[in-house]
């Protein structure tokens, strides 16, 4: 499950006031990552230990993605 609405919030107001471009990273391991990068640093935000909640396989939502626009 994610993090608060509130904290995420916070911390992505916070991130984009430093960069233009926040990239959004996740994992089956629970771990939920912002990145930003600019010409003189990279800033990392980590939520780890969150769960995937579980859904049925008939509701659970069926798509692939081939390629990513920009790549």
């Amino acid at each position: 499950l994610m993090p608060r609405l509130v904290n995420v919030s916070r911390v992505m107001e916070r991130l984009k006031n430093m960069s233009d471009k926040v990239t959004i990273h996740a994992n089956m391991n629970g771990c939920l990552r912002f990145q930003i990068k600019t010409e003189t640093l990279t800033l990392d935000t980590f939520y780890n230990g969150l769960e995937h909640p579980q859904i049925r396989a008939s509701l659970a939502p069926s798509f692939r993605i081939t390629r990513c626009i920009g790549d």
